[in-house]
């Protein structure tokens, strides 16, 4: 569970470098920083509240209608249930929510105390 934890606080980390790099060139200001930090964070946070609390069911539906959509597949050879059944089988891990949800708040958490301390 730690290194599983600490693997997703390093894939964060990681993102956080990339997306830097990519939105601010090379403009590493503290301000910048945090504010990556801050939105990985809830990103992060989000996705992990809706893995623990089971809320992305509620996609199910969207999902199946742009499945049928893009594939060109008829709901009477692939039903819901079919599919239904395919997205519960693939269900992610409370834990790999757990994690996702506490790194988002770590990285809510520094952001918001650090930028609190600096620009107050």
């Amino acid at each position: 569970m730690i290194k599983k934890f600490i693997l997703t606080l390093l894939t964060s980390l990681i993102l956080i470098a990339f997306i830097m790099q990519v939105a601010y060139s090379s403009d590493y200001s503290l301000l910048n920083i945090l504010n990556m930090t801050f939105t990985i964070g809830v990103i992060y946070f989000a996705i992990g509240l809706s893995i623990i609390t089971e809320a992305r069911k509620i996609f199910f539906g969207i999902g199946y209608t742009f499945k049928i959509l893009v594939k060109g597949l008829s709901r009477k050879n692939y039903s819901y249930s079919t599919y239904y059944k395919e997205q519960i089988e693939k269900e992610l891990s409370k834990i790999f929510g757990l994690n996702m949800f506490f790194v988002g708040l770590i990285h809510l958490a520094f952001s918001i105390t650090v930028s609190s301390i600096v620009y107050l």
